[in-house]
């Protein structure tokens, strides 16, 4: 396969591409690793050769996307980020906000949340999500209490 530039993927791709995933394409193509990759779409994106300009959008998140002029701007068609690593929670009601908050942590061995901790992490305010935060807390098997604690095993 013939070593493509950042521009020449995106054009293919036909769509805006989430920084992670477009780091990973540009290295597969061009048999670098990843941050030399890195570096490959850095100097796209500060290209003044509007043949090989990568335009870059970076949400309030820090959420990085990637595209080009002909692609057309971001928009939410034309966007298919991936969320990895938060709940951006777009779409969906508290509860189901809370639930996976609270999946998150019971995954990450939390035996108790700190309910503005939750809060912060859904972005909700405390007062709004203090009633469902009790009742789905045990339902997860995480309790809702002052201070988060993760279980340690050199206690148990």
């Amino acid at each position: 396969m013939k070593k493509s530039t950042p521009h020449e993927l995106l054009l293919r791709r036909g769509r805006w591409i989430e920084s992670a995933e477009f780091c990973k394409i540009v290295a597969e193509n061009r048999k670098v690793g990843e941050r030399q990759a890195r570096k490959l779409i850095n100097e796209a994106y500060k290209s003044r050769d509007p043949r090989e300009r990568v335009m870059k959008h970076v949400f309030s998140d820090r959420r990085v996307i990637y595209g080009i002029a002909e692609i057309g701007p971001p928009t939410p068609r034309s966007v298919r980020v991936l969320r990895r690593n938060h709940i951006s929670g777009e779409g969906l009601n508290i509860e189901d906000k809370i639930l996976r908050a609270l999946t998150y942590y019971k995954k990450n061995r939390y035996l108790v949340v700190d309910l503005n901790e939750l809060a912060n992490r859904i972005a909700e305010d405390p007062d709004l999500i203090k009633e469902l935060a009790y009742k789905l807390g045990p339902r997860i098997g995480v309790e809702i209490g002052q201070e988060s604690k993760q279980w340690d095993a050199s206690v148990a």
